[in-house]
C-alpha cells in the first residue's frame, strides 16, 4: 500500500484578506477589534507547481501564537516594514473560535496629522479592509478524489503581521512575492495517491522523509467558483514571465556587486534558471574561491559579503560615493561600485531605490515615495554626515594649541579642581617620622551646551537635482560648527573677561595677570614673562615656574609680533640683540581687534581653557527625520560644545598702546 510522503519547499509569506468589526472602535481607548482569519479555502498560485487550493486549521496547536501573544503584532500602513512612521499601532489578544480568529488592535496616540485621519476614516467605517502576513510551515494534503487542484491544509502556520489596505486582497490573490522578504522551509504531507503522481503535478521534492504512518484527513468540502482556466492560464502566464524577468535582474544585481566574479559564470546561472536564493550562494563561493587564488589570505580581511544586508549596505555606498562624486571628483574620488551610478541624476537614483513601484508614477510622486520608504533618506544622511565632518574638519582653529579637551558624561555641571603646589619636603632624621602636608585646591565648573540648526530636503530638491542642499549645506554645517567653537574660545572667554570662581575677572590686577598699557615690544613682553614667572600656587607658597609659551595677537599687530619674535638678525652690539626672538609660538585669530593682545603658558603645565564636549559626541552630528507636513525630511544639525577658562594664571592680557 502507497505510504504517504513528506516533501520541503522554500515557501515566501502569504498574506489573506482580513476586516474590522463593524461599529467595534473605541474613540476613548483607541481600540478596534479585527476577525484576522476564518480557514476558508482559497485558490494559491505558488512559487511551485500548480494551483492549488489552501485551507488554514483554526484546531488548538495548528497556528503558532507566541508573536501574537508576546507583546502582538504590529499594525502597518500597506505593508511598510521600513518606516517607523508606518506602524500605527498593535494588534493584541488572539483568540480562536466559532471558526474565526478574533483580536483587538491597539492604535497609536502619538500626534500624527496622517494617523488622525486614518483613525477618522476608521471610525466613520470609511477604511476597513485589513491584509494579515503569515507563513505556513507544514501543509497536509486533503484533497478529495474528484478535486481538479490539491487542496492543501495548513496544520502549522504562524501570523507574523497586520495590515491597514485601501482594498482589501481577495483570498485568492496569490503570494505576497516581495523580495524582501525571506521564504521559510514549509513541510507538505501528501496523500498517498498524491505521492505516486506527483511529478505530473510539478511539484519536485527539495528532500524527501518517509515518516512513520500517519491518519490522512479527507475533506469534501465544496469547490469554490472560480475564473475559467483559460483566463487563470493567461494570468499566470503572465506572472510567470514577471517573476523570471525579477529573477534574471536579480541575479545580474549580485553578479555585478562581486566584481571579482566573470560576466560568463553569471549568464550560467541564468541560463540554468538556478533561483535567486542559489544564484547568490554560488556568486560567493566563486568571489571567495577567486578571491583565495590571487590573494594570500590574512586573518580577519578578504572577506566576501553578499546578499542580505550587507548587499543593501553596499548598494547605498555606492549610491553615496557617486553623489559625492558628482559635487566634487577630485575631493570625492569614485569607488569602484559607485561606478554603476556614475552620472545619475537624483531623481534618477530615486527611481533606482524605489524599484518596481516607481512604474507609472510621475516625477515627483518618484521623490516622494523615495523619500518615504526606500533607503534614500539614509543616503542624503549619511552624505551630509561625510561632507558636515569634512567641513568640520577643514575649518582653521588657531586656538588648539592653547586648550585641553574636556569630556561630560551629561548636561550637568562639572567641577575642575586647580590644586596647588605639592607641600614642600623637609628633612626627616634618623628614626624620626614623615609629616603629612597638604595640597591647597579652587574650583571652576562648566557644563556643556546643545546648539543646532534644521534645514529641509524636499521632493523638489530631487526633481531639480539640487546637489547644493545636502552637499554643500552640511559642509557649511560643519564649517559653522567649528567656527562656533572659535567663538566661544575668544570671544566668550578672552574678549569676554568672564567672572572666575573666586568673584573676580578673569584677567584682573587681582590676579597677576592683567598688564599696563603697552605695544608688542621688548618692555611690554619682559612685563609679560615676568608675570608668568611669578605666579604662585593656590596657597600662594610655591612659585609654579610658568613660561609664556604663545603670544596671541590679532591681524592689526601680526607684523609688530612677528618682528618681535624675529630671530633672523644678528645684532654687532649686545644692547641690540632681540631677547624674544624664536622664545614663544605666534597665534594671530581674526577676532582680536586693535591693539590688545594675550599671552598663554602652556597647557601641559596649567590649565589655561578647557573645550568641553558631551562624553562619545566630540563634534557636530547630523540626523534626519521625515516631515509629513512638507513631504521631505528634516536634517537636524547639533553640537553639543562649551569653552570655559579653568586658571588665570595659565593666562596673561594687555590692552595694547
Amino acid at each position: 500500500m502507497p505510504q504517504p510522503k513528506i516533501t520541503t519547499h522554500s515557501l515566501p509569506p502569504l498574506s489573506l484578506r482580513a476586516e474590522f468589526v463593524r461599529g467595534s472602535y473605541d474613540e476613548k481607548e483607541s481600540t478596534v477589534d479585527i476577525v484576522w482569519t476564518t480557514g476558508a479555502r482559497v485558490l494559491r498560485q505558488p512559487y511551485f507547481g500548480e494551483p492549488f487550493y489552501e485551507e488554514l486549521s483554526l484546531e488548538p496547536g495548528h497556528v503558532r501564537l507566541e508573536r501574537f501573544n508576546n507583546g502582538g503584532l504590529p499594525f502597518l500602513n500597506m505593508h511598510d516594514k521600513w518606516t517607523l512612521g508606518a506602524v500605527l499601532g498593535r494588534a493584541n489578544a488572539p483568540i480562536l473560535g466559532d471558526g474565526k480568529g478574533r483580536a483587538k488592535v491597539k492604535l497609536s496616540r502619538r500626534t500624527d496629522p496622517e494617523l488622525e485621519k486614518i483613525k477618522q476614516d476608521i471610525k466613520d467605517e470609511i477604511l476597513g479592509d485589513t491584509s494579515v502576513g503569515y507563513r505556513v510551515h507544514k501543509f497536509q494534503d486533503v484533497t478529495p478524489q474528484d478535486s481538479k487542484y490539491k487542496v492543501l491544509r495548513a496544520i502549522d502556520w504562524e501570523p507574523f503581521e497586520v495590515s491597514l489596505v485601501t482594498i482589501g486582497a481577495d483570498g485568492g490573490c496569490g503570494i505576497n512575492r516581495s523580495q524582501d522578504l525571506a521564504t521559510n522551509p514549509c513541510e507538505i504531507i501528501l496523500s498517498a495517491e498524491s505521492a505516486e503522481t506527483q511529478e505530473d503535478r510539478s511539484m519536485p521534492p527539495v528532500k524527501e522523509v518517509t515518516p512513520a504512518a500517519q491518519p490522512v484527513t479527507t475533506t469534501t468540502a465544496p469547490e469554490p467558483k472560480t475564473e475559467t482556466p483559460t483566463e487563470q492560464q493567461l494570468r499566470w502566464q503572465e506572472d510567470g514571465a514577471k517573476a523570471e524577468r525579477e529573477r534574471v535582474a536579480e541575479i545580474q544585481k549580485v553578479g555585478r556587486l562581486a566584481t571579482n566574479v566573470s560576466g560568463d559564470f553569471v549568464r550560467n546561472l541564468v541560463d540554468k534558471g538556478v533561483s535567486v536564493e542559489l544564484a547568490r550562494k554560488a556568486i560567493i563561493d566563486e568571489a571567495a574561491r577567486v578571491q583565495d587564488a590571487t590573494q594570500p589570505a590574512v586573518r580577519g580581511e578578504n572577506r566576501v559579503e553578499l546578499g542580505g544586508q550587507d548587499e543593501t549596505v553596499t548598494r547605498r555606498s555606492a549610491l553615496e560615493s557617486a553623489i559625492l562624486h558628482r559635487f566634487d571628483g577630485v575631493k570625492y574620488p569614485l569607488s569602484e561600485p559607485g561606478k554603476d551610478y556614475r552620472g545619475m541624476t537624483l531623481l534618477r537614483m530615486a527611481e533606482e531605490l524605489v524599484g518596481r513601484q516607481a512604474r507609472g508614477l510621475t516625477r515627483t510622486e518618484i521623490a516622494e515615495r523615495a523619500l518615504a520608504t526606500s533607503d534614500f533618506p539614509m543616503i542624503l544622511a549619511n552624505v551630509a554626515g561625510k561632507t558636515l565632518r569634512d567641513g568640520y574638519a577643514v575649518a582653521p582653529q588657531t586656538f588648539k594649541p592653547i586648550v585641553r579637551i574636556g569630556r561630560a558624561p551629561d548636561y550637568k555641571e562639572v567641577t575642575e579642581v586647580q590644586f596647588g603646589a605639592a607641600p614642600s619636603l623637609e628633612v626627616v632624621n634618623e628614626k624620626g617620622e614623615y609629616k603629612e602636608g597638604s595640597i591647597g585646591e579652587a574650583q571652576e565648573k562648566w557644563k556643556v551646551v546643545k546648539h543646532g540648526k534644521i534645514v529641509t530636503i524636499t521632493e523638489e530638491t530631487i526633481v531639480n537635482d539640487d546637489l547644493n542642499a545636502f552637499v554643500k549645506i552640511p559642509m557649511m554645517f560643519g564649517l559653522s560648527a567649528s567656527r562656533l567653537e572659535s567663538k566661544l574660545v575668544w570671544e566668550d572667554v578672552f574678549l569676554a573677561n568672564p567672572t572666575m570662581g573666586d568673584a573676580v575677572a578673569l584677567f584682573h590686577a587681582n590676579h597677576g595677570n592683567l598688564g599696563a598699557a603697552s605695544a608688542v615690544n621688548e618692555a611690554g613682553l619682559n612685563a609679560m614673562k615676568k608675570a608668568f614667572r611669578v605666579q604662585k600656587d593656590i596657597d600662594d607658597k610655591d612659585y609654579l615656574d610658568l613660561m609664556a609659551a604663545f603670544l596671541i595677537v590679532g591681524p592689526d599687530k601680526e607684523v609688530e609680533a612677528r618682528k618681535i619674535l624675529a630671530g633672523l638678525i644678528v645684532a654687532s652690539q649686545t644692547s641690540n640683540v632681540n631677547v624674544h626672538a624664536n622664545t614663544m609660538g605666534l597665534i594671530v585669530e581674526n577676532r582680536i581687534t586693535g591693539n590688545k593682545w594675550f599671552g598663554a603658558a602652556s597647557p601641559s603645565l596649567i590649565d589655561t581653557v578647557v573645550v568641553g564636549y558631551l562624553e562619545g559626541v566630540e563634534g557636530p552630528q547630523i540626523s534626519t527625520k521625515p516631515e509629513f507636513t512638507s513631504d521631505g525630511i528634516k536634517i537636524k544639525c547639533k553640537h553639543v560644545v562649551t569653552a570655559k577658562a579653568i586658571d588665570h594664571r595659565g593666562l596673561y592680557y594687555n590692552p595694547g598702546a
